[in-house]
């Protein structure tokens, strides 16, 4: 199963470039509503349903950073299994993300 990475950072760098990619690599057509994501009247059942209203903000940029010390163990648990999926991606495959 084809897996699309996408940093936080980036999206609030270049919110378009970053969502078109996305878009694409999803196979979506795409809209430019895309972008203003944060005026959709749909109904939002979630508990950070004021961070979705909002539109992207660099106020998150690297706040994961606070939590290192908790996270590290699964950070590190990730990579690894990052790692071995990618192990088993061709050239072609790595290059499409």
């Amino acid at each position: 199963m084809p897996v699309y990475e996408l940093r936080y950072e980036d999206m609030v760098k270049d919110q378009q470039e970053v969502s078109r990619q996305l878009i694409e690599f999803c196979g979506f057509d795409w809209e430019d509503q895309c972008l203003r994501f944060n005026e959709s009247k749909r109904e939002i059942n979630t508990c950070s349903y004021n961070q979705v209203r909002k539109p992207l903000y660099t106020s998150s940029v690297h706040r994961w950073k606070n939590y290192e010390k908790h996270i590290g163990p699964l950070v590190d648990e990730l990579e690894d299994i990052a790692a071995e999926y990618d192990s088993g991606r061709s050239e072609s495959e790595r290059a499409m993300h």
